[in-house]
C-alpha cells in the first residue's frame, strides 16, 4: 500500500459531507426522562407521537383501560410512552393495557428497562 486512506475512510462515517442529495438533518434533542416518584414503576408503552398521541391522550387511555389508575409523570417521545405508574398497579395496568388498539396499532406496556 501507499499509505493513501482507502475512499471509504476518507468519505462517509462522520465526515462533512451530506447524505446523497441533501442537507444533514439537525440532531434530535434529548428529552429529559424524569425520575420515578418514590413507590412508582416506569413502564413502557409502544405508541407515541408517530400515532399522533399527546400526554393527555396516554392518560386517557391508561384511566379507560384501568379508571382507579394512578399515575404519575406521563412522557410522549416519537415512537413509544414512558408512564410511571404505583408499584402496586403496574402489573394490573400493562395487563388492562393489553390488547387496546391506537389506530391500527396493538398496544404494547411492560416495565421499562432501567
Amino acid at each position: 500500500m501507499d499509505g493513501t486512506p482507502a475512499p471509504a475512510a476518507a468519505e462517509g462515517r462522520g465526515g462533512a459531507e451530506p447524505a446523497e442529495g441533501g442537507e444533514r438533518r439537525p440532531r434530535r434533542e434529548r428529552v429529559l426522562i424524569p425520575d420515578d416518584p418514590p413507590g412508582h414503576t416506569r413502564l413502557y408503552v409502544n405508541v407515541g407521537k408517530r400515532e399522533g398521541l399527546t400526554a393527555e391522550d396516554v392518560t386517557r387511555l391508561a384511566t379507560e383501560a384501568m379508571p382507579d389508575v394512578a399515575l404519575g409523570p406521563v412522557t410522549v417521545l416519537g415512537t413509544h410512552t414512558y408512564v410511571c405508574v404505583r408499584d402496586d398497579q403496574a402489573t394490573a395496568l400493562c395487563a388492562a393495557l393489553g390488547g387496546k388498539q391506537v389506530g391500527e396499532r396493538a398496544v404494547l406496556a411492560e416495565p421499562a428497562r432501567k
